[in-house]
């Protein structure tokens, strides 16, 4: 309704000037003056990535909510709020500050009930495009220390799976011959690439990112499984 009442902004106003001078017609009080059209257009901008973000993380390209999307969303929308309440911090107090605040303090609320598993840092990490780059560049200039707990809560669940499935890890290719069949002289000049001594993780952590707008899933397929 706020949208397409700002699109139909100068329609709206001729029919309020229509009716202004009828003694039947609404009052004053009734018509939206300059200054509702402008708290119109700031609900408006406040409001348009709530709606964006609240349909992405439930139906994205893929067909399906992604779990990468969770916390990157919380962080977008908090970060939009905090904006906001900069600019008015020196306002007078009104209903829209007020619901600014609460709409913050609830996000900040999920934003920390994340940190519970590391389920939602882990989905980052492992998308191809954000790995730690994501942390860095939204955590870095405020919040350092959430970057390593990020990298020890990776690092923790990488320890935790990694012996289920070491028979499925493959490693990297050392030279054109077959070390086995090295002597040992072979073997005590052999040269080993440094991703060599890398475990999985580092080794993926190492590679260069992906496109922005990857399919995750299509992408571990082609390159990890």
């Amino acid at each position: 309704m706020i949208e397409r009442a700002t699109k139909l902004k100068d329609a709206i106003e001729l029919y309020q000037q229509h009716f202004r001078d009828d003694a039947d017609s609404p009052t004053q009080d009734d018509c939206l003056t300059n200054d509702d059209r402008y708290e119109l257009k700031l609900l408006l901008d406040l409001l348009a990535p709530l709606k964006r973000q609240s349909i992405l993380v439930q139906h994205n390209r893929s067909g399906y909510g992604a779990l990468h999307e969770a916390l990157s969303t919380l962080d977008l929308l908090m970060t939009k709020l905090e904006v906001f309440r900069r600019i008015r911090e020196h306002a007078p107090n009104d209903h829209l500050k007020a619901s600014v605040y609460l709409g913050w303090k609830k996000l900040n609320k999920y934003y920390q009930l994340s940190d519970q598993t590391p389920a939602y840092r882990v989905a980052i990490m492992l998308h191809p495009h954000y790995k730690l780059n994501w942390f860095q560049k939204h955590w870095g200039e405020h919040h350092p220390e959430w970057i390593n707990e990020a990298k020890k809560a990776v690092q923790q669940c990488f320890a935790a799976y990694e012996p289920r499935y070491q028979d499925l890890v493959t490693e990297p290719i050392v030279g054109d011959s077959d070390v086995k069949d090295l002597t040992k002289f072979e073997r005590y000049n052999l040269i080993t690439d440094d991703d060599a001594l890398l475990n999985e993780l580092e080794r993926y952590l190492r590679e260069p990112r992906a496109l922005p707008r990857v399919d995750v899933l299509d992408w571990w397929r082609q390159h990890h499984i």
